[in-house]
């Protein structure tokens, strides 16, 4: 095999030669898109729920809507932060029920207890009579992709209005008990809403429990576009969180609280134990957040994800700032 030692002014030719290439490369190439006038959008889409996928994933939905120009669109993806940190989003290849519509308006999506590759992803509810529905979905990794598909697919209660948090508490032969969270912050429906539900025989969801959950907070400047739950999670400890936000349309401003509503005793006859008013813990100013999971990054304490519509979207760590 034939080697070549390159003196000190060749390597130097050679670096330079490489150098300007890999520059008219890049040159030409943001010529072609200046020359199409190709407009920059956000590149991270904005994330309606998450759960944790495995060590370095998230599983995210998105709230697309059944339209035909979206029936291309991916409904779930899987966000992965990799080796230096940085998150990458590949769709997942999901086969959704033939003899039913695609999914519309995906707000939740939490872990099935117990089965590390099974979720449920929670529509906002109802439109025109359609949709409502809750997917059992599982999901698997092929290679370096992740597909899934649907074991079961649920029923909201019929007046069920805005669902944006999911919880689920307990799935098995006995009992499968849900924890809805309704967003509030319409004229109808000012404040939020928890609603305990329990799925029948026949696959519909049944309100056992419900109470209501206001957020106040002095960084409301509109308490009529406050939505008290526009995410839930819980944390291994039984503690319920939620994140609140304020939306005033696509182009905001927004407003984002991450607060403590209590916590969940799943084996108890009263499974919520709510605090008298929710602890607000953190606050987030210009951002709307939708997504709440468990931490990924060692030393964080929650992993945050928002949606915020005409700027795209965004996934952070938290710090904890909890004694």
């Amino acid at each position: 095999m034939s080697t070549y030692n390159l003196s000190s002014p060749e390597r130097g030719r050679f670096l330079l030669h490489y150098a300007l290439s890999a520059l008219l490369a890049v040159v030409l190439l943001c010529s072609a898109a200046l020359a199409a006038d190709k407009p920059l959008r956000p590149c991270f889409p904005g994330i309606s729920g998450m759960a944790i996928l495995d060590e370095h994933s998230l599983l995210v939905v998105y709230d697309t809507k059944n339209k035909p120009k979206n029936a291309d669109k991916p409904r779930v993806a899987a966000l992965t932060i990799d080796r230096k940190g940085r998150p990458e989003l590949r769709d997942v290849r999901l086969t959704w029920p033939a003899s039913a519509a695609l999914p519309n308006d995906l707000e939740s999506i939490c872990p099935v207890p117990g089965r590390t590759d099974e979720f449920l992803a929670a529509e906002s509810g109802f439109y025109q009579g359609r949709y409502g529905r809750v997917f059992h979905l599982l999901i698997q990794r092929a290679n370096t992709r992740w597909t899934g598909a649907v074991l079961a697919v649920y029923r909201l209660p019929a007046d069920t209005d805005n669902v944006e948090g999911l919880v689920c508490l307990r799935f098995d032969d006995q009992r499968k008990l849900l924890l809805l969270g309704e967003r509030g912050g319409s004229d109808a429906n000012p404040n939020g809403k928890l609603r305990l539900c329990s799925i029948g025989t026949d696959n519909a969801l049944q309100v056992i429990q419900e109470q209501a959950l206001s957020v106040d907070d002095t960084l409301w400047s509109d308490p009529l576009r406050n939505r008290d739950i526009a995410e839930l999670y819980l944390d291994p400890e039984g503690r319920l969180w939620g994140a609140a936000a304020q939306d005033q349309g696509d182009g905001g401003p927004f407003r984002s609280v991450i607060y403590l509503a209590g916590k969940v005793e799943t084996q108890a006859e009263n499974p919520l134990q709510l605090r008298p008013a929710p602890l607000v813990v953190y606050r987030i100013d210009g951002f709307k957040v939708e997504a709440l999971c468990a931490p990924l990054i060692p030393g964080s304490a929650l992993s945050a994800g928002t949606d915020d519509e005409d700027y795209g979207g965004t996934w952070r760590p938290l710090q904890e700032l909890l004694p």
